[in-house]
């Protein structure tokens, strides 16, 4: 009898190492996708494609006081606007912090 169940200790304990062994690649392949996304990227835009982008932002906002005023609070603590002369025109200099 001693046989039997020593038979059936060994067919339970090669099925979880079997099971084990699959946990184990789906572990990896987990650890693979998030290091491919914890990689920095390389972002390229030009000075006058984020401006653009600003500008087309500023003025999306621009419908909205209310709205801009919460965009602008989640990232701004303080804003200073000077005016100023230029040129082109009278412009505000703005400083954030």
């Amino acid at each position: 009898m001693g046989h039997r169940y020593r038979g059936v200790c060994e067919n339970a304990m090669i099925s979880l190492l079997a099971q084990l062994g699959i946990i184990e690649a789906e572990i990896a392949k987990t650890d693979d996708q998030l290091s491919s996304l914890n990689q920095p990227r390389e972002l390229s835009a030009s000075l006058e494609d984020l401006q653009r982008f600003f500008c087309e932002k500023a003025l999306e906002l621009r419908a909205d006081v209310d709205i801009a005023r919460q965009a602008l609070a989640k990232h701004i603590e303080k804003l200073v606007l000077t005016p100023k002369e230029t040129p082109e025109g009278p412009v505000l200099r703005f400083q954030a912090t």
